[in-house]
């Protein structure tokens, strides 16, 4: 039979030895993922039955992106006007496409340069559009 929670836990407790964090941890997490889609096939039923019912009726989606976009390690390197260009164009393509709203990636750079590429996003977006 197909025990997800018996399988995933097995392979927890044997990652003790050597750091339960990292791709082994991500591994477990598809392994995991996969043996309740399995489960809830083989039981026709919807995997938020098989925990306990659903918690939501809906879910707020968002489009993740505008990730920096470079060659190299060394944030430095990364062509702030170009990359503001880039992010804003890529917002608007997750606008047209039907999201409200917009994840974007923010951190690497100084915060006076990740305002110019948060700004950019703004503007191509609009403020109707959750930033």
């Amino acid at each position: 039979p197909v025990q997800p929670t018996i399988i995933s836990n097995e392979l927890y407790c044997f990652s003790r030895d050597f750091g339960q964090r990292g791709t082994y941890i991500e591994a477990i997490s598809g392994i995991d993922v996969a043996l309740w889609d399995l489960l809830g096939k083989k039981l026709n039923a919807p995997v938020c039955q098989l925990l306990g019912g659903a918690f939501r009726t809906r879910v707020k989606v968002y489009a993740t992106g505008c990730y920096y976009r470079h060659d190299s390690n060394d944030p430095s390197t990364i062509d702030v006007k170009q990359s503001a260009k880039a992010a804003a164009d890529e917002a608007l393509g997750f606008k047209k496409a039907g999201f409200r709203a917009v994840k974007m990636k923010v951190g690497l750079l100084s915060v006076d340069e990740d305002m110019k590429r948060v700004a950019a996003v703004r503007n191509a977006i609009g403020p109707e559009i959750a930033l």
